[in-house]
């Protein structure tokens, strides 16, 4: 029980998908309650921004000085989507390097 709290309470998003890491916590949290142990909604919400990396900072500081309650659901779809605009602004520098590359200029 201690165990799988420990692991549910320092998982980190580290390289995986958003929603990898998302479907990991929820597998954990649904396995806590399985044992008796239920994650509530807020700590779940709190797990899943503490996890986050530097990428996800101003999400992070966003959700947390709300005043009012976010949903679960709510988070999952917000850093799903600022996930896709990384990826797009990190796919749109990619192609400014290679355009550069080509053309011999920055």
């Amino acid at each position: 029980m201690m165990q799988l709290r420990l692991h549910f309470l320092t998982t980190k998003k580290g390289s995986l998908s958003m929603m990898d890491y998302i479907l990991k916590l929820k597998t954990l949290v649904d396995n806590l309650a399985a044992i008796g142990e239920p994650v509530t909604n807020r700590d779940h919400i709190l797990q899943l921004l503490g996890g986050l990396g530097a990428d996800y900072n101003s999400i992070v500081a966003s959700l947390t000085t709300r005043e009012d309650e976010v949903s679960l659901h709510s988070v999952h779809t917000i850093l799903l989507t600022h996930e896709q605009c990384l990826s797009l602004q990190n796919s749109a520098a990619e192609d400014h390097i290679i355009f550069a590359n080509l053309t011999g200029t920055s």
